[in-house]
């Protein structure tokens, strides 16, 4: 699994934490959702390996929380454990273990606050050789139209739990014509967190309804 796809995964956790309510967690999985930034064609499995051989020597100082806003490690673990759970419950395995590796490799920092730990993390990725950034890859006609996908996933997002609204959303991207197979996957890989390969649109849009009904049980776990 790409790290590009691992932060979708923590932007969805973090709207569901947001509309919950819980603007602490939801900062922290912003602040860890940043580490992926300019490094999306990376592994997981790569960024543990290269998180992992960091020299703990600049640890000191990392354990105390001077600005007094953000959570500790510990507690950002846990929420990671909860979502891991729902990609679980969703059958997104691969999405679920590699979840589970960028909780492992937060380890260390456990008592540490999430910005500070980042912050750590970003240093040390920056003073490493830089990775080789692979090439756009898949042809332009395989791309998806990404004003269409942002068009499609802001409705059926802003349609919360409220099922009269994601009927709405979810009625019109069904009826658009101009949304081709590349488009819907991506709309159902950033809304479902699902890292399959669609090779149907019904499978792609039973996804999508079936997100929207973990979502908002999971967001009344929550409250």
């Amino acid at each position: 699994m790409k790290l590009g796809d691992l932060q979708k995964i923590f932007d969805v956790a973090e709207r569901i934490y947001h509309d919950a309510g819980n603007e602490a967690i939801a900062a922290a999985l912003k602040e860890i959702s940043s580490l992926c930034d300019g490094r999306e064609s990376m592994t997981v499995t790569t960024f543990a390996n290269r998180v992992a051989s960091r020299s703990p020597s600049n640890f000191d100082g990392l354990f105390q929380n001077v600005s007094g806003y953000s959570i500790a490690v510990s507690e950002l673990r846990n929420t990671l454990c909860n979502v891991h759970q729902l990609c679980a419950s969703a059958g997104a395995k691969t999405a679920a273990k590699d979840l589970q590796a960028f909780s492992d490799l937060l380890k260390p920092y456990s008592d540490a606050p999430v910005d500070k730990a980042g912050a750590d993390i970003k240093r040390h990725l920056d003073q490493a050789k830089p990775a080789d950034r692979s090439k756009a890859t898949g042809s332009a006609s395989n791309a998806p139209d990404g004003n269409a996908v942002m068009r499609h996933l802001t409705e059926l997002r802003e349609a919360g739990t409220d099922h009269n609204a994601f009927d709405l959303a979810f009625k019109k991207l069904k009826a658009s014509k101009s949304v081709k197979l590349p488009d819907l996957a991506e709309i159902a890989h950033q809304f479902s967190l699902s890292v399959t390969a669609y090779k149907s649109k019904a499978a792609a849009y039973s996804d999508i309804e079936k997100a929207f009904v973990r979502q908002a049980r999971f967001e009344n776990k929550l409250r």
